[in-house]
């Protein structure tokens, strides 16, 4: 099964269980940018210097709805969670 396929099953509940996690050992105040190049993942440089703070009050389906946030930095972002 490819890694988009497995995207596409992450449920609201999954997603907000890592959030929460995410809040309670501050890893919030990482950079998406610093995460994403030790995965090997993509993330814009200009988007280099943001943190998970600031998507973290969004729903799933909120940040699935972003403008300008297509399937690669939508699979980065759950990725990297």
């Amino acid at each position: 099964m490819k890694i988009d396929e497995n995207i596409k099953k992450i449920n609201n509940n999954s997603y907000n269980i890592w959030k929460e996690k995410i809040k309670e050992n501050l890893t919030y105040k990482l950079r998406i940018w610093d995460i994403a190049q030790r995965l090997c993942l993509d993330w814009p440089f200009q988007r280099k210097d943001e943190t998970f703070e600031k998507y973290l009050d969004y729903k799933l389906q909120d940040l699935k709805n972003l403008h300008g946030f297509g399937k690669k930095k939508i699979k980065t972002i759950i990725l990297c969670i």
